[in-house]
């Protein structure tokens, strides 16, 4: 009869703690010590309808926004810091949830459309000619550390092209500059802010946009064949 040969309990141990060491090694090799990345959205206010509303059956115009462009720096999902010795950088860890002008765009459709001044604001017109066009160049939308600690400030700031898309006049330009404080030196008081100096952003915009379209004619609107 063959006899089983036992391994001695001494090897199998010694087998058991490389295969253990072995297993723990691969784990660690799964592991990550970067920080997980978070995304932000950006959320304001939806604008008041009631303060500045048009007269009951005036006819209004529809406006049609396009992508704003964006300062070197900014056209990305980072959120942008300017540091207290000039040095442009971002959040390591944090991104907001698309590019600094995909969502500016989203929000200044959503913020005039509910201003109640246009019959529809449109960031693609599709088969319409719309009335006026608007057109936005980012410059700033930073946390700025001014004097290197403590919470930063929020700075968001763009100039505004108004035409008139129908014989492609040029109604008016301007600029808009906000600022907000932020609570406290973390990301969920950094994005706060942001948020509240992008809503006085958009409040500023609906204001110089209404006065600027206040005395000039609106054309009947018309589809492009």
């Amino acid at each position: 009869m063959t006899k089983l040969r036992l391994r001695p309990a001494s090897l199998v141990a010694g087998l058991l703690s490389t295969g253990l060491l072995l297993l723990s090694g691969c784990g660690s090799l799964l592991e990550s010590n970067e920080p997980p990345m978070q995304s932000y959205i950006l959320r304001t206010a939806l604008a008041d309808t009631v303060a500045g509303a048009p007269a009951s059956g005036a006819v209004l115009p529809v406006l049609q926004v396009f992508r704003p462009q964006a300062a070197a720096g900014l056209d990305s999902d980072r959120i942008a810091v300017v540091r207290a010795d000039r040095r442009f950088d971002g959040y390591a860890a944090s991104r907001w949830s698309d590019s600094v002008p995909k969502l500016l765009e989203s929000l200044v459709v959503e913020s005039l459309s509910q201003s109640g001044r246009f019959r529809a604001v449109l960031a693609d017109a599709g088969g319409f000619v719309p009335d006026y066009t608007l057109g936005l160049v980012v410059r700033r939308f930073e946390a700025q550390y001014r004097d290197g600690s403590g919470p930063p400030t929020i700075v968001v700031a763009f100039d505004a092209t108004v035409g008139r898309r129908t014989d492609r006049a040029l109604v008016s330009v301007f600029s808009v500059e906000t600022s907000a404080a932020a609570a406290a030196d973390r990301m969920t008081a950094v994005v706060a802010a942001f948020e509240s100096a992008t809503q006085a952003g958009l409040t500023e915009l609906s204001a110089r946009l209404q006065a600027a379209l206040q005395n000039v004619e609106t054309p009947e609107p018309s589809i492009s064949r």
